[in-house]
């Protein structure tokens, strides 16, 4: 495994931090998970290259087409490949990993769900099927800020009237409309929420929603977040989930957690015929002050960085006056400088060749 390897992996995760600052115990954390799942992710490669099994390009974009359909919208799924630095390339090249994986476990494992285990399953969770009564609704939102004044506030409802009018007019387009005009986050998909109970919205909207009848839309419902404009869609009663609904998603789920078990099983087998060999000294956090204080950016570049608190701070600006110096260690200068020591980059050597 590469330093180039290694730090890539690590700025890939990095996005799921948003631009908060990661503590220095966590960076340690990720330090060992990396390098965990590099060598778990070189042993399998190795067997997958080994295997005899084959996957069609049209079970990979039946599989690419799965994935897409989780994002509302095609700018949400290229916004997405964009955050995680991907082409549409590369994610079939990952499928096609993923599918030859699931498949070599099939054959080495036997993962298979039969409609019988999935009805075994219902009726020993029975509990885990009683659903609460919810509504399928769409909504237009009319943002408001938590400080806005009276006239800020009379301006925002008069919007949202003359919205709720347009779209009780017969033949208006309710989704068209949200796409218009709403500004939630719901707006590209024309302002579906799908369904939902009624503790999963603020308590204003689904006192509205689960009085109105399928087909109604509201005037304007003052939330925290703005005036809403509701349509409700559908609505479903308080029971048990029939199995017939619930079939799919029972044998989605214990398909899951027999790949789950038998991947862990694959790990230790794959470990044990393994000679690995780990040099985790080779790998060193970048130890740097970022600027700002203590709610500035997080880590950057290609290595994490981690802002230092001010005792180990100065315990690292006594270390490094003492230190002659020496080639690849800059020596101690006045603070501003740019040998500053409260800003030097602690660079890790490099791996591999």
């Amino acid at each position: 495994i590469t330093a180039e390897e290694f730090n890539k992996s690590v700025k890939e995760q990095m996005g799921m931090f948003g631009g908060r600052q990661m503590p220095a115990r966590l960076a340690q954390m990720m330090k060992k998970r990396t390098l965990d799942r590099l060598i778990d992710q070189k042993l399998i490669d190795k067997e997958l290259a080994g295997s005899s099994i084959t996957i069609e390009p049209k079970e990979v974009d039946a599989e690419f087409q799965k994935f897409k359909e989780r994002f509302p919208s095609e700018d949400q799924f290229k916004s997405f490949l964009s955050r995680n630095q991907m082409s549409e390339d590369k994610m079939k090249e990952n499928l096609t990993k993923d599918l030859k994986l699931r498949k070599l476990l099939k054959e080495k494992y036997g993962v298979a769900v039969t409609e019988k285990d999935a009805k075994d399953y219902y009726d020993k969770n029975s509990g885990r099927f009683e659903q609460e009564e919810e509504v399928h609704a769409s909504h237009i939102l009319i943002k408001t800020e938590k400080d806005a004044d009276k006239a800020t506030l009379d301006a925002a409802k008069k919007r949202a009237e003359a919205i709720a009018k347009e779209a009780k007019k017969p033949g208006t387009d309710f989704a068209k409309l949200a796409k218009e005009k709403s500004e939630g986050p719901s707006a590209p998909r024309g302002g579906d929420l799908g369904f939902f109970t009624e503790k999963r919205m603020v308590p204003a909207f689904s006192k509205v929603a689960f009085a109105m009848k399928p087909g109604e839309i509201s005037g304007p419902v003052k939330s925290q977040f703005g005036y809403h404009i509701i349509k409700v869609i559908e609505k479903k009663k308080a029971g048990k989930i029939p199995f017939s609904e619930a079939k799919d998603k029972i044998i989605n789920q214990l398909e899951r957690k027999g790949f789950s078990d038998s991947m862990k099983k694959f790990i230790d087998e794959v470990h044990k015929s393994a000679k690995i060999e780990r040099k985790e000294d080779n790998i060193k956090v970048n130890v740097k002050e970022t600027e700002g204080g203590p709610g500035a950016p997080p880590m950057g570049g290609m290595q994490p960085q981690l802002q230092l608190n001010p005792k180990m701070k100065a315990t690292l600006q006594q270390k490094l006056k003492a230190q002659k110096a020496t080639p690849g260690t800059p020596s101690p200068a006045a603070p501003g400088t740019k040998a500053d020591p409260t800003k030097i980059k602690l660079a890790p050597p490099k791996l591999g060749n």
